[in-house]
């Protein structure tokens, strides 16, 4: 079983200084239309019954923000597609989402919402918002923003959100430290949610993050403060995070029509199969690169991680 993992367009009402993102290009109204009419195409021709049974991912840049009345209807219309061709395929199926909240409800979170409440299927969305302690959010307003938005989906849907966070070497620090607790911050700001761990990517905004990535010993520090404080399965969600991240998400529509050859017509982009191609290269261990993520070794996270299990 696995999921296919869309990006919808770059466009984001945020900045953060570690980005992701390697085409960090604003996409204009025709083309992100022609992204959405892209994937209603493909989502016809994957096998969502048993292949993908899990699903289907939708990724920005900021999915729910959006400057064009053309762009929201299109995504609505995707996501009623979803319902149609999808969920009617699957019963394990679900829409999953990350966000910033960093936007109007008014715009798209809330439309979409209340179209899937309207479909009867308000509880096949795993909605996930974006939460960390240094270089996300550039102002109090963009914050209050986030964790408005975030408490939004539980008190007017009845959705426990997911509030990722990235582990980096200043978060564990100030926990170690006891400048921080994480989970009392959670508590007093978005207390029906669930929080996440993500380990640290790539960055390509050309900035450069001191204490972004972690040392090996200092996240073996870590576990054992998740450990000793009985947050064992905050660390078992962060472990089985880490292991879905290059090998449960495929990349669907890869190739999009501004990047295929100009001999290449609509039906070949469309009837992309996804894949795991660019993913991930794997290494000795067998595990993915991504996971060569110390700051001070070249050791296999994943491999650290199997060990604690």
């Amino acid at each position: 079983m696995a999921m296919v993992q869309y990006g919808l367009w770059p466009n984001c009402t945020n900045q953060c200084d570690f980005c992701l993102l390697e085409d960090r290009v604003y996409k204009s109204e025709d083309a992100r239309l022609r992204v959405l009419a892209a994937i209603k195409e493909n989502i016809k021709v994957i096998d969502w019954k048993d292949k993908f049974s899990n699903g289907i991912s939708l990724l920005g840049g900021e999915i729910f923000y959006t400057d064009s009345e053309k762009v929201k209807i299109s995504f609505l219309d995707l996501i009623n597609q979803i319902v149609d061709d999808i969920f009617s395929k699957s019963d394990s199926a679900i829409i999953s989402v990350v966000s910033n909240g960093i936007y109007d409800p008014d715009i798209l979170l809330r439309p979409t919402l209340d179209l899937l409440k309207k479909r009867n299927v308000i509880d096949r969305i795993n909605l996930n918002f974006s939460w960390d302690i240094k270089g996300r959010f550039h102002s109090e307003e963009s914050l209050q923003s986030m964790i408005k938005n975030t408490n939004l989906v539980y008190d007017e849907y009845g959705i426990t959100p997911l509030v990722q966070t990235c582990l980096t070497q200043h978060l564990i620090d100030e926990h170690l430290n006891g400048n921080f607790n994480i989970f009392e911050y959670k508590k007093q700001n978005f207390p029906n949610s669930i929080l996440a761990f993500l380990y640290p990517h790539k960055i390509n905004t050309g900035k450069v993050v001191s204490d972004f990535f972690f040392t090996r010993n200092s996240l073996f520090k870590f576990i054992k403060w998740l450990k000793d404080n009985d947050y064992d399965e905050v660390l078992e969600r962060f472990i089985q995070s880490v292991i879905n991240s290059s090998q449960f998400k495929y990349t669907g529509l890869l190739y999009r029509g501004d990047v295929l050859d100009d001999g290449e017509d609509k039906e070949a982009e469309y009837n992309q199969e996804p894949t795991l191609e660019k993913k991930q290269v794997l290494t000795e261990c067998g595990h993915s690169n991504l996971y060569r993520c110390y700051s001070d070794s070249d050791k296999c996270m994943l491999c650290d991680l199997l060990k604690v299990i």
